[in-house]
């Protein structure tokens, strides 16, 4: 229904203006912008739900209508990011990135990309400069893409301190807890990785990723009964 009503609006902005049958059609620039913006809320849509081809018709369409509307290109260059479509993702991620460049959501998704395709020096360049924007509000969230990233790159001290910072910004990123867990397991502090996971487990359900660190902690305290019970969670998944 939702779609349907989207799909509607949008042939009432495309059709809006028009004169009367004979004469030439008109469309008003907000009605095009607006147009564009309803595309790239259809496009996602399709995008999420796996239909392909209709996202990236729509995403397309959408910078057609308005090549100066940076969401347009930042979503079609997710969508080839999603299809592996490296080179393309990357030309629109920059072209957004040329049309608003203090958009922090963008400058966040781009440095999600490129630790993708492992630059991870750039990658880390654009995290800061999204969490440098004074009005981000999920400046945790880019912490924490940051300390994946550097996971990645296999910087772990500078992975920790991103995590704690994440957790300071937004203590519900359960990732970072569990990702921070681990790191303190791999550096022996068995004390603060069981209080990081014990966070982590408060916030989300067991993983196998989680249940596995849970395990090897329960096996440094010689607990064989929470080994036990642990392992059988860990085979239920």
């Amino acid at each position: 229904m939702c779609q349907r009503l989207l799909f509607v609006m949008i042939t009432s902005l495309l059709l809006a203006g028009c004169a009367h049958e004979g004469q030439s059609a008109y469309i008003a620039p907000e009605d095009t912008v607006r147009a564009a913006q309803l595309n790239v809320q259809l496009g996602m849509t399709y995008l999420q739900n796996q239909q392909m081809a209709l996202a990236k018709q729509k995403l397309l369409k959408a910078v057609a209508l308005d090549p100066t509307l940076p969401d347009a290109h930042y979503s079609l260059g997710y969508y080839f990011e999603t299809v592996g479509q490296t080179q393309d993702a990357q030309r629109e991620y920059q072209t957004a990135l040329k049309l608003a460049p203090d958009n922090a959501e963008v400058l966040n998704s781009y440095g999600v990309f490129l630790c993708k395709i492992k630059q991870y020096a750039q990658a880390d360049h654009y995290f800061q400069k999204a969490i440098a924007e004074i009005d981000y509000t999920d400046v945790g969230v880019a912490y924490q893409n940051a300390g994946l990233c550097s996971i990645d790159a296999g910087k772990s001290k500078q992975a920790a301190d991103y995590f704690i910072q994440a957790i300071r910004q937004n203590p519900k990123l359960a990732t970072s807890h569990l990702k921070l867990a681990e790191l303190r397991y791999a550096q022996q502090n068995y004390t603060q990785a069981t209080l990081n996971l014990q966070q982590y487990h408060q916030l989300a359900q067991p993983t196998a990723e989680s249940l596995q660190l849970a395990i090897q902690l329960a096996q440094q305290t010689g607990d064989q009964s929470e080994v036990a019970s642990l392992t059988l969670q860990l085979q239920s998944l």
